[in-house]
């Protein structure tokens, strides 16, 4: 059974005036519990923050995350940052006709953005018996996910904290 976490926070913004406190140390206090009470080691665990946590690297190490995951293992994917809503672009959003979005370091409002189609096209292929959880600490969490169980064709003993 493998232990696997990405923890992801972002103090620092591109974004003139987007600048946030704490997220950076969300993260910190999110690896040393892990460290301390759950059993994962630093080999399990990737901690990006600020300018690293671009589009790019947040999806990067959300593959990471799931890609080869096993029946018993356990993954954990934290985000403390920005969050966001754009308008459906795809028409899967039946009851507020809204997307969720995570803030990169990197936004901006032409694509640069991580949706909650983006994330379930990386968590659907997850194999039975694998434990995700999810943590989103932004404005725009609660339904970051809530609709890929039902929406989505995630099966529904994945396990999502909003």
């Amino acid at each position: 059974m493998a232990k696997k976490a990405l923890l992801v926070g972002i103090n620092k913004y591109r974004i003139p005036g987007a600048d946030l406190n704490g997220c950076v140390n969300d993260v910190t206090n999110v690896r040393d519990i892990l460290l301390k009470y759950f059993g994962f080691t630093v080999k399990d665990i990737r901690v990006i923050v600020d300018e690293r946590a671009t589009k790019k690297n947040i999806i990067s190490r959300l593959h990471w995350l799931v890609d080869n995951a096993k029946e018993g293992d356990c993954l954990l994917f934290h985000y403390s940052g920005h969050g966001s809503q754009i308008v459906d672009r795809d028409g899967d959003e039946l009851k507020d006709r809204m997307d969720e979005i995570l803030c990169p370091h990197d936004m901006d409002w032409d694509g640069n953005f991580i949706s909650d189609d983006d994330l379930s096209k990386i968590f659907k292929n997850i194999a039975k018996g694998i434990r995700l959880e999810i943590l989103l600490d932004c404005c725009h969490s609660g339904t970051g996910t809530r609709e890929m169980v039902a929406i989505k064709g995630l099966p529904p003993e994945l396990s999502f904290n909003i």
